[in-house]
C-alpha cells in the first residue's frame, strides 16, 4: 500500500465529488441501529470525507490513515467544514494493520472499501485484531467491502474518466486483471494531467491491489472476536447478491 495514494491523493476529492458521504454516513447510522455512539474511530479515513460526517452527528472520531499526504487534506477538510475548532476530529498517520490505539471506542468504522486493501490472510487478520484491541466491550465495528460473488459474476472491465481539476483536465485510464484464484483485483490506474490545449502537464500511474471477500472469510477472519450483527448489500437492507459488488457488515465485539 505504500506506492497508492501518493499523487493521486491531490485529486482523489475531485474524482469522488458527487459521492454523497453524508447519505452514507446515515445509512451506516440507520443500520447500526443506535445513534448514541459518542466515539469512533476511522480505519482509513482518506482525505477524512466520513470522519467529518460522523463528527456531525455528534462523535468524537479519530481518523487514521497510511498516507501522509491523504491526513493532511483530511485535517484541511476537517478545518473548512462546518465542525466548530473545539470539536475538529483528530488524525493519525499509521498503517491499520498494525495501528495500536490508546483509547477504546464504542464504534470503529471502515469504509469506501478500505478491507480489500487488506490483500492477505496476515493482513485480515491484524485488520480485526486492530479493530477488536480499539474496541469497548460490546462495541461496532462496520466496513463495507467487494462481494465477492458479485465481482466473478460481473467482472471488471476497462474504464476512462475525465474531470476538471484546478482549470487542467484530469483523465484517469483504469485497467483491471482479475484473479480468481487469489480472490483479486489489481487496478492499474494511469492519469494524464494537461491544459484544455492538450499540452502534458503531468503523466503518473499507480496500481491497487484489492481483494474481494466473501461470507465464509469474513466469519472465519472475525471468528473468535466478533460476532455478526447484520449483512447487507450496500445502501440497501437486502441480503448481498450478485447484482451489487459492495456490501456492508456489521460485527459486535465479543
Amino acid at each position: 500500500m505504500s506506492k497508492v495514494f501518493n499523487k493521486y491523493a491531490a485529486i482523489y476529492d475531485a474524482f469522488y465529488s458527487e459521492k454523497n458521504y453524508k447519505s452514507e454516513t446515515d445509512y451506516v447510522v440507520s443500520i447500526i441501529g443506535d445513534t448514541g455512539i459518542k466515539s469512533a474511530l476511522d480505519l482509513g479515513c482518506g482525505t477524512g470525507q466520513f470522519t467529518v460526517e460522523f463528527m456531525k452527528l455528534g462523535m468524537q472520531v479519530h481518523g487514521v490513515d497510511f498516507s501522509e499526504d491523504m491526513i493532511k487534506i483530511a485535517k484541511a477538510n476537517a478545518e473548512t467544514s462546518y465542525l466548530t475548532p473545539n470539536t475538529l476530529p483528530t488524525f493519525s498517520v499509521a498503517d491499520i494493520r498494525n495501528y495500536v490505539s490508546g483509547e477504546k471506542y464504542e464504534l470503529v468504522f471502515s469504509l469506501f472499501h478500505v478491507i480489500n486493501y487488506m490483500t492477505t490472510n496476515t493482513d485480515l487478520n491484524k485488520f480485526f485484531k486492530t479493530a477488536h484491541q480499539s474496541l469497548l466491550s460490546g462495541g461496532l465495528l462496520v466496513f463495507d467491502y467487494w462481494y465477492g460473488p458479485a465481482v466473478l459474476a460481473n467482472p471488471p472491465t476497462k474504464r476512462t474518466r475525465e474531470i476538471s481539476w484546478n482549470g487542467t483536465r484530469v483523465v484517469r485510464y483504469a485497467t483491471p486483471t482479475l484473479s480468481s484464484k487469489e480472490n483479486r483485483v489489481d487496478v492499474r490506474y494511469e492519469f494524464e494531467i494537461d491544459q484544455r490545449d492538450g499540452t502534458v502537464l503531468d503523466s503518473y500511474e499507480e496500481t491497487h491491489k484489492m481483494r474481494f471477500l466473501f461470507d465464509d472469510e469474513i466469519k472465519a477472519f472475525s471468528s473468535g472476536l466478533f460476532e455478526q450483527i447484520v449483512s447487507f448489500g450496500w445502501m440497501t437492507t437486502t441480503e448481498p447478491s450478485e447484482l451489487n459488488w459492495s456490501a456492508v457488515t456489521v460485527l459486535r465485539k465479543i
